[in-house]
């Protein structure tokens, strides 16, 4: 097929570090060998005459991706173009695609390298693999990339709007009239017609799924898997590299990474920090201000937080909330809790809740005094008597003071009058507690009001009893 007969046919969006933008009003993009495209068609619809196609920049910032790639947001063109509900159609679909040169190594892969997305079937579950091909096979897909990057540049920047598609659009675009008939055509390829059979059935996947991306060498069997492509509520272009492809298994997991904050005297803001592991696209929590028995009132000491929405962006990992103080100069330390609760498109962690200490103009600096009497070193606990933990404390502001068994989570103690004891009275409180047979280790804390901490460790034998 002639260049000449490609006018009209191919559209392209800029977009990334590598973009390019129209020389003139009729201007399309120049893709080259090794470039990577991103194309939408609808099969229905709105824009289902239109064919919007994006340049990512060349296939070595995916080879060799070691984080997650956040490139640009088309969201504002896919609104224009498809329509508010792009990323909710079932009739509109994404597909990823390249080639190096037919000829001539490009960006350190092979000639006749090809690159192609594949439907992901679910977050937890990757594509199969598309093969590789002989070098007569993927020759022929090469050269049929070429000619798609050669259309590209001669792409028109109207939009008609009787097409369903907005007469501007937020970045230099091109976009043209479908032509179905053509088989060097965008659709054509993502259809995977006869024009184009080595990627057979299709490289495409819904707007609002992802699609794996995979590198084909000359040779046989299967490609190597690259990563994963998907795009956000927001029309964010995201590629998720393979070592990090477990991340799209989860929602993410949103906890309080800075648990206990500390604020000076007169301070008129504090800070909490959460952080989200896992998990690509948005999700949100909802954050509290909590008052503690004898500690900063609202509103005297700060100002209350109640049920505020925290958002995460595709993509963000952690999150600041402010909370505001009154910046009073306090003669004695104050504490407040700040807490997560209701994940949205996320699950919460294990740590929820951030202390927030005012402190004092003159606080104090002088850990606790503890000190663990039983059990003593090594000694063996039997579950035919109560399991008993006992010691004693100096500390006229004690917060709290807490046992740890083999790392799990805190229990608290009872402390009163400078002395502690914390007992559980048969095996299954102290299976509950974290204890097990064997060798044990608890850590007992001691904590006093302007966070200073003291920490006794001692090792025990828990003998359980055989029926």
């Amino acid at each position: 097929m002639k260049l000449s007969q490609l006018k009209g046919y191919a559209l392209a969006a800029v977009l990334g570090a590598a973009s390019l933008v129209p020389t003139g009003a009729h201007a399309g993009i120049t893709a080259g060998a090794g470039d990577v495209i991103l194309g939408f068609r609808a099969s229905a619809g709105a824009g289902a005459t239109i064919n919007y196609t994006v340049k990512l920049g060349q296939a070595s910032q995916f080879t060799g991706a070691t984080g997650v790639l956040d490139l640009n947001s088309i969201g504002a063109d896919l609104t224009a173009i498809y329509g508010s509900n792009w990323r909710s159609r079932t009739d509109l679909f994404f597909g990823v695609m390249g080639a190096t040169d037919s000829f001539v190594a490009v960006g350190g892969d092979a000639a006749k390298t090809l690159y192609a997305s594949k439907a992901r079937p679910s977050a937890a579950t990757g594509a199969t693999a598309w093969n590789r091909a002989a070098s007569g096979a993927q020759g022929s897909a090469t050269s049929q990339v070429n000619g798609l990057r050669s259309g590209l540049a001669l792409g028109s920047t109207k939009v008609d709007p009787s097409n369903g598609a907005s007469a501007s659009l937020s970045s230099p675009t091109t976009v043209t009239t479908r032509l179905t008939t053509d088989l060097n055509s965008w659709n054509s390829y993502l259809s995977g017609g006869a024009a184009f059979t080595i990627y057979n059935p299709t490289i495409e996947a819904l707007a609002g799924s992802s699609a794996d991306f995979f590198r084909l060498t000359v040779g046989s069997g299967a490609g190597d898997f690259l990563g994963t492509f998907n795009l956000g509520a927001d029309g964010l272009v995201r590629f998720v590299p393979a070592t990090l492809a477990a991340d799209l298994a989860t929602g993410g997991v949103i906890s309080v990474s800075t648990p206990d904050v500390s604020a000076t005297s007169g301070s008129t803001s504090a800070v909490v920090t959460l952080t989200r592991t896992g998990g690509l696209d948005a999700a949100s929590v909802l954050v509290s201000t909590a008052t503690i028995t004898g500690g900063a009132a609202t509103p005297d000491d700060f100002a209350a937080i109640t049920g505020q929405t925290v958002n995460f962006a595709v993509g963000q990992a952690s999150a600041n909330v402010t909370v505001t103080l009154t910046g009073v100069v306090l003669t004695s330390t104050k504490s407040f809790n700040v807490t997560i609760s209701s994940p949205t498109g996320a699950t919460l962690g294990t740590v929820t809740t951030a202390k927030v200490r005012i402190r004092s103009s003159s606080p104090d600096t002088t850990a606790p005094v503890l000190a663990l009497a039983a059990p003593v070193s090594n000694a063996v606990v039997s579950s035919a008597k109560a399991a008993v933990f006992s010691g004693t404390y100096t500390e006229a502001n004690l917060e709290s003071l807490t046992l740890a068994f083999n790392g799990g989570a805190t229990v608290s103690g009872v402390p009163a009058a400078g002395k502690f004891s914390k007992s559980f009275a048969d095996e299954t409180a102290a299976t509950a507690a974290g204890i097990v047979a064997g060798n044990n280790t608890v850590v007992v804390a001691a904590t006093d009001g302007d966070g200073n901490v003291t920490t006794v460790t001692r090792t025990f034998f828990y003998e359980k009893l055989v029926p």
